[in-house]
Order: structure tokens, then sequence, then C-alpha cells
């Protein structure tokens, strides 16, 4: 069982095993929410293994051919899809509350200084 993809099919549908039941028993808004926090966190964990595979030196005579600079190149997508299809790091759980929608803005003459 999955939680359907949003609409337009730009974030993947989620598995149900590992989703906060709050998320699975949540309206659409929070489901949506939930998408768009594994979305950046997929996007950080990316962002993480590029700068690892651009401070990395690789070890032998080979170290700088075309097929090794191709294999680094595709290092940090296949890592993030790893993370992501293994459940993620756990970050979009606390920050899927952050991608909700506010219902209202604050009312300034109701705010204290």
């Amino acid at each position: 069982m999955t939680v359907p993809a949003v609409a337009g099919g730009v974030l993947p549908s989620l598995p149900v095993a590992g989703v906060p039941r709050a998320v699975r028993e949540g309206a659409r808004e929070v489901q949506d929410a939930y998408r768009s926090a594994l979305a950046f966190e997929q996007v950080l964990v990316q962002q993480l293994a590029e700068g690892l595979t651009e401070t990395a030196t690789p070890a032998g005579e080979d170290a700088g051919s075309a097929t090794s600079q191709a294999y680094r190149q595709q290092l940090p997508q296949a890592l993030a899809d790893g993370v992501g299809a293994a459940g993620g790091l756990g970050l979009a759980a606390q920050l899927y509350p952050g991608f909700l929608p506010t219902t209202s803005p604050p009312d300034p003459q109701r705010s204290t200084p």
C-alpha cells in the first residue's frame, strides 16, 4: 500500500512503511508537505555526496580516466537514490511541519511588542 503521488507526478508516491502515522492518516496537504520534505532531504544528501566526491582523490593509474570520472559524477545521485529508497535519513519526519501551508497570516494588531 502506498500514499498516492502528488498531482503531476512531480514527487513519488510514498511507501506506507516508515511514513509517520500522522502523515499516513493526515490530510492531502500533510502528505504533500511530507513528500516535499523527502525531496528536500534527497537534494541535501545529493549535495553532501557531491561535496565528498569533489574532495575525494581516487588512487591508482586510472584515477583520471574518463570511466573513473563518469562513475564519480554518478555517485552523488546514486547515493541519494539509495538513501531515499531505504527510507531516508529521518529528516523528513522532522521537517515536514515546516512545509505545511499556514492557515492565515498573523494579525499584527494582536501581537505584543
